[in-house]
């Protein structure tokens, strides 16, 4: 059985060929597509997916929307007491020291020793500041009005800026450990302690800052949290009684409102989705036609004693052999993409989605060589004697 397969693939190379770089090419476009979409997906969300959390109090007319949760009045400190961490989250267009390039971050408000504080991976991790403001007196961090304009992100004037851990991504926009970022619109500096790996939000790095410098970027009277993060779900009544006007909302919900999160996984999704359709009807049609051409053979292989089960079994081993050899050739393919695409391309090569739509692929295969089984079991050998090739 095997040998036959063996040699009559060897004897077709050409038609072989054909269906095995059709099946390479869809499969490859599959693998590099759903690498995108979980790229994208990774780039979007990785902060909150990665955020050692199970759910989030949010303000209840956000809709699930972090950007757009507003809570005020927290008392961090009973909430840490009772399970609850705040967390604060802005988007800034930061000033890198000696620098002309400006750096855009989300700025992550976080208790320095909590459990969203994320694992540092090079540098130091971020301490909370004592209780005179950041890691100098308050005064240090935001400049009085008189001296606005006077002293600039470049400046030699003693200001002792915030600490902050930031996503390692930043380093491609030539931030390095110990560089200083200005923001211009609270006049606040934070100086790159250590860096984390796989923390974005919405395209952009995280930076992640202490409570206090959070508080002490913000106006005095407008103090607000973006939300209040629970590790254990158990302890969401207590949290609830401390907080107004919020609602608990999950981690997944939280990741498919970030903004443009669920348009590009839809579009990318479907487009996976076709490219599985099309590899339906492609190998579904050249395995029928194939079958359709071999009638004749399979008639005689019936009329010297050859077995529907043994001809179908033969042609599942061709489309086994076809299948497996073209899919892996397309993960080795998109496996050396990865390793010459750009640092800042978002593709992931995850092996455990790859594996799922190997499978899927090699299904359709086997389905398609299944629906094929119709034709061999129909060849008569009667009419295939006088005319065989």
């Amino acid at each position: 059985m095997l040998s036959l397969s063996i040699k009559e693939m060897s004897f077709f190379k050409l038609r072989y060929l054909l269906i095995g770089f059709i099946l390479f090419f869809l499969a490859s476009l599959v693998f590099i597509i759903s690498g995108l979409a979980h790229g994208l997906a990774s780039d979007n969300s990785s902060a909150m997916v990665n955020m050692n959390a199970k759910g989030f109090y949010v303000s209840d007319d956000a809709e699930h929307r972090l950007d757009r949760s507003q809570l005020i009045g927290l008392n961090a400190s009973e909430l840490r007491e009772n399970g609850g961490e705040v967390l604060g989250l802005q988007m800034k267009s930061m000033e890198i020291t000696g620098q002309a390039a400006r750096a855009d971050v989300v700025v992550m408000g976080i208790n320095a020793g909590g459990f969203l504080m994320p694992k540092v991976s090079e540098g130091t991790g971020l301490e909370a500041a004592p209780s005179g403001g950041g890691e100098g007196s308050s005064s240090g961090e935001k400049l009085q009005s008189s001296e606005k304009g006077s002293v600039g992100v470049g400046s030699t004037e003693s200001i002792q800026p915030f600490g902050a851990v930031a996503d390692i991504t930043l380093k491609d926009e030539g931030v390095a450990i110990g560089d200083v970022l200005y923001d211009s619109k609270t006049d606040t500096r934070f100086i790159v302690r250590g860096f984390v790996q796989g923390y974005s939000y919405s395209h952009a790095p995280a930076l992640f800052i202490d409570v206090s410098a959070w508080e002490a970027m913000l106006p005095g009277d407008s103090v607000y949290f973006n939300a209040v993060a629970l590790q254990n779900t158990d302890a969401d009544s207590v949290v609830a009684s401390l907080l107004d006007s919020a609602e608990l909302a999950a981690k997944a919900d939280i990741i498919a409102k970030i903004p443009g999160y669920k348009a590009e996984q839809s579009s990318l999704g479907m487009i996976v989705a076709f490219l599985l359709i099309i590899v339906v009807f492609v190998l579904g049609a050249f395995f029928y036609i194939m079958t359709i051409q071999k009638s004749n053979q399979f008639g005689i292989l019936k009329a010297i004693g050859a077995t529907n089960r043994f001809l179908i079994l033969s042609t599942v081993i061709q489309v086994i052999a076809l299948s497996l050899l073209s899919i892996g050739l397309a993960i080795g393919f998109a496996a050396f993409l990865k390793m010459v695409m750009p640092d800042g391309m978002p593709f992931v090569f995850d092996i455990g989605l790859i594996t799922q739509y190997s499978l899927i692929m090699l299904g359709i295969a086997l389905l398609g060589a299944g629906l094929s089984g119709a034709g061999i079991v129909k060849a008569d050998p009667l009419q295939a004697m006088g005319r065989a090739d």
